[in-house]
Protein backbone atom coordinates (compact mmCIF):
# COMPACT_ATOMS: atom_id res chain seq x y z
CA UNK A 1 0.00 0.00 0.00
CA UNK A 2 1.26 3.44 -1.31
CA UNK A 3 1.27 6.09 1.67
CA UNK A 4 3.02 9.46 1.50
CA UNK A 5 4.38 10.84 4.82
CA UNK A 6 6.99 12.96 6.03
CA UNK A 7 7.84 12.05 9.51
CA UNK A 8 6.38 9.21 12.13
CA UNK A 9 3.90 11.44 13.27
CA UNK A 10 2.44 12.29 9.82
CA UNK A 11 2.45 8.28 9.41
CA UNK A 12 0.32 7.24 12.77
CA UNK A 13 -2.01 9.94 12.17
CA UNK A 14 -2.39 8.28 8.29
CA UNK A 15 -2.66 5.28 9.60
CA UNK A 16 -4.75 5.58 13.16
CA UNK A 17 -7.36 7.28 10.76
CA UNK A 18 -7.65 4.03 8.84
CA UNK A 19 -7.63 2.29 12.45
CA UNK A 20 -10.06 4.10 13.87
CA UNK A 21 -12.75 3.84 10.47
CA UNK A 22 -12.65 0.18 11.10
CA UNK A 23 -13.79 0.25 14.70
CA UNK A 24 -16.23 2.96 13.70
CA UNK A 25 -17.65 0.63 11.08
CA UNK A 26 -18.24 -2.15 14.07
CA UNK A 27 -19.21 0.47 16.97
CA UNK A 28 -22.01 1.65 14.59
CA UNK A 29 -23.50 -1.30 14.41
CA UNK A 30 -22.89 -2.55 17.83
CA UNK A 31 -24.30 1.14 18.86
CA UNK A 32 -27.62 0.71 17.37
CA UNK A 33 -28.64 -2.88 18.72
CA UNK A 34 -27.68 -1.65 21.85
CA UNK A 35 -29.90 0.68 21.80
CA UNK A 36 -32.39 -0.93 20.07
CA UNK A 37 -32.27 -3.36 23.15
CA UNK A 38 -31.95 -0.65 25.96
CA UNK A 39 -35.32 0.39 24.55
CA UNK A 40 -36.85 -3.19 24.15
CA UNK A 41 -37.24 -3.13 20.31
CA UNK A 42 -34.57 -6.04 19.79
CA UNK A 43 -36.30 -9.14 19.81
CA UNK A 44 -34.19 -12.61 18.89
CA UNK A 45 -34.78 -14.09 15.99
CA UNK A 46 -33.46 -17.60 17.18
CA UNK A 47 -34.96 -19.58 20.12
CA UNK A 48 -33.48 -22.70 21.62
CA UNK A 49 -30.74 -24.94 20.07
CA UNK A 50 -30.39 -22.18 17.04
CA UNK A 51 -29.83 -19.62 19.70
CA UNK A 52 -27.24 -21.46 21.38
CA UNK A 53 -25.78 -22.37 18.00
CA UNK A 54 -25.56 -18.92 16.66
CA UNK A 55 -24.34 -17.34 20.13
CA UNK A 56 -21.63 -20.40 19.76
CA UNK A 57 -20.81 -19.92 16.19
CA UNK A 58 -20.53 -15.86 16.49
CA UNK A 59 -18.20 -16.00 19.56
CA UNK A 60 -16.30 -18.87 17.89
CA UNK A 61 -15.68 -16.55 14.71
CA UNK A 62 -14.78 -13.74 16.59
CA UNK A 63 -11.78 -15.46 18.44
CA UNK A 64 -11.26 -17.15 14.70
CA UNK A 65 -10.80 -13.77 13.26
CA UNK A 66 -8.94 -12.46 15.89
CA UNK A 67 -5.83 -15.47 15.90
CA UNK A 68 -5.94 -14.66 11.99
CA UNK A 69 -5.47 -11.05 12.42
CA UNK A 70 -2.79 -11.20 14.74
CA UNK A 71 -0.95 -14.22 12.71
CA UNK A 72 -1.52 -11.93 9.32
CA UNK A 73 0.53 -8.93 11.17
CA UNK A 74 3.26 -11.16 12.69
CA UNK A 75 3.55 -12.87 9.42
CA UNK A 76 3.48 -8.72 7.09
CA UNK A 77 6.41 -7.77 9.94
CA UNK A 78 8.61 -10.32 10.32
CA UNK A 79 8.95 -9.02 6.42
CA UNK A 80 10.25 -5.40 7.82
CA UNK A 81 13.30 -7.28 9.80
CA UNK A 82 14.89 -7.80 5.96
CA UNK A 83 14.46 -4.68 5.14
CA UNK A 84 16.75 -1.70 5.82
CA UNK A 85 15.12 1.25 4.69
CA UNK A 86 12.75 2.94 7.06
CA UNK A 87 10.09 4.19 4.98
CA UNK A 88 9.66 0.69 3.64
CA UNK A 89 9.44 -0.59 6.68
CA UNK A 90 6.89 1.48 8.01
CA UNK A 91 5.03 1.22 4.88
CA UNK A 92 5.05 -2.52 5.82
CA UNK A 93 3.47 -2.04 9.57
CA UNK A 94 1.02 -0.04 7.39
CA UNK A 95 -0.09 -2.89 5.90
CA UNK A 96 0.02 -5.18 8.11
CA UNK A 97 -2.16 -2.87 10.91
CA UNK A 98 -4.74 -2.68 7.94
CA UNK A 99 -4.59 -6.61 7.40
CA UNK A 100 -5.11 -6.94 11.42
CA UNK A 101 -7.48 -4.62 11.40
CA UNK A 102 -9.83 -5.87 8.50
CA UNK A 103 -9.57 -9.65 10.25
CA UNK A 104 -10.86 -7.10 13.59
CA UNK A 105 -13.58 -6.23 11.97
CA UNK A 106 -14.85 -9.19 10.28
CA UNK A 107 -14.53 -10.86 14.21
CA UNK A 108 -16.67 -7.89 15.55
CA UNK A 109 -19.10 -8.16 12.94
CA UNK A 110 -19.70 -11.92 13.49
CA UNK A 111 -20.51 -10.77 16.94
CA UNK A 112 -22.62 -8.20 16.38
CA UNK A 113 -24.54 -10.73 13.88
CA UNK A 114 -25.05 -12.50 16.68
CA UNK A 115 -26.19 -10.03 18.91
CA UNK A 116 -28.70 -9.22 16.33
CA UNK A 117 -30.16 -13.15 16.09
CA UNK A 118 -30.15 -13.80 19.66
CA UNK A 119 -30.44 -10.32 21.59
CA UNK A 120 -29.09 -11.94 24.86
CA UNK A 121 -27.62 -8.98 26.94
CA UNK A 122 -24.26 -10.24 27.38
CA UNK A 123 -23.03 -9.26 24.06
CA UNK A 124 -22.63 -5.96 25.46
CA UNK A 125 -19.87 -7.18 27.72
CA UNK A 126 -18.22 -9.43 24.68
CA UNK A 127 -18.02 -6.25 22.91
CA UNK A 128 -16.74 -4.19 25.33
CA UNK A 129 -13.93 -6.63 25.81
CA UNK A 130 -13.49 -6.78 22.31
CA UNK A 131 -12.48 -3.18 22.67
CA UNK A 132 -10.50 -3.39 24.89
CA UNK A 133 -8.74 -5.63 22.58
CA UNK A 134 -8.61 -3.69 19.65
CA UNK A 135 -7.58 -0.36 21.51
CA UNK A 136 -4.56 -2.48 22.92
CA UNK A 137 -3.01 -2.87 19.14
CA UNK A 138 -3.55 0.91 18.31
CA UNK A 139 -0.40 1.93 16.74
CA UNK A 140 2.07 4.14 18.66
CA UNK A 141 5.89 5.36 18.23
CA UNK A 142 6.69 3.71 20.77
CA UNK A 143 4.55 0.29 19.07
CA UNK A 144 5.94 1.17 16.21
CA UNK A 145 9.60 1.10 16.91
CA UNK A 146 9.46 -1.85 19.18
CA UNK A 147 7.73 -4.39 17.04
CA UNK A 148 9.65 -3.31 13.71
CA UNK A 149 12.86 -4.06 15.82
CA UNK A 150 14.44 -0.51 14.47
CA UNK A 151 18.06 -0.02 15.30
CA UNK A 152 19.18 3.16 17.68
CA UNK A 153 18.70 5.75 15.22
CA UNK A 154 15.87 4.37 13.05
CA UNK A 155 13.80 4.14 16.57
CA UNK A 156 14.87 7.63 17.09
CA UNK A 157 13.72 8.98 14.16
CA UNK A 158 10.28 7.26 15.13
CA UNK A 159 10.01 8.81 18.40
CA UNK A 160 11.46 12.16 18.09
CA UNK A 161 9.60 12.34 14.90
CA UNK A 162 12.24 13.49 12.51
CA UNK A 163 11.66 13.79 9.11
CA UNK A 164 11.92 10.34 7.17
CA UNK A 165 14.00 9.86 4.19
Amino acid sequence: MSMKFSNSKDFLNKLNTKVFAFISIHMAGFLVLYIMQENGTLKPLLEGDARKTADTASLVLLVVFFVLGYMAHAKEIKKSLEVEDLREKLLIANTATIKKYIYFTVGALCLIAGFAVSAQPYYAGVYALTLIVVSTSIPSAHRIARKLKLDREQGLKVLDNDPID
